[in-house]
């Protein structure tokens, strides 16, 4: 799992074993499925989640979004 500590809460990036895919999430929102860890976080830097809390952020995102999965931390799940 990968998780992002952001000040509109904690963004997570967790293998759903059930539809076989990663699944991205902001509290108890699922923004939707991905075929790779990759897609999800990069879909959170172009705001385009499918979450509106991250999608319609007005603050500058290079300051607040991660910019890839590199800047995510990955912790078990």
């Amino acid at each position: 799992m990968w998780v992002c500590h952001s000040p509109i809460g904690t963004i997570k990036i967790k293998y759903d074993h059930e539809v076989k895919k990663y699944a991205l999430w902001l509290g108890d929102e699922c923004g939707g499925y991905y075929p790779s860890a990759e897609a999800a976080a990069d879909d959170v830097y172009t705001q385009t989640s499918g979450i509106d809390a991250i999608d319609y952020l007005k603050d500058s995102r290079s300051a607040i979004l991660p910019h890839d999965l590199g800047d995510w931390d990955k912790v078990p799940d």
